[in-house]
């Protein structure tokens, strides 16, 4: 994952889990991952850059 430092705030960039990983929780896990980095490095608030079609994913984990 990328996390960077942005004007606006943290914005994770990339996130990309092969198709045929899709539905075995590795996206989960991963995210889960993110999410993890973030409290270690103080990032409470977090800008996702992501195709229309995974917006359901990052709701289902958590975000808003």
């Amino acid at each position: 994952f990328d996390v960077s430092q942005e004007p606006k705030g943290n914005e994770l960039k990339a996130l990309f889990v092969e198709p045929e990983f899709l539905g075995r929780g590795t996206d989960k896990t991963l995210f889960e991952h993110v999410k993890e980095q973030c409290r270690k490095r103080g990032v409470n608030k977090l800008y996702i850059q992501a195709a229309p079609n995974a917006e359901v994913f990052y709701a289902k984990v958590g975000a808003v």
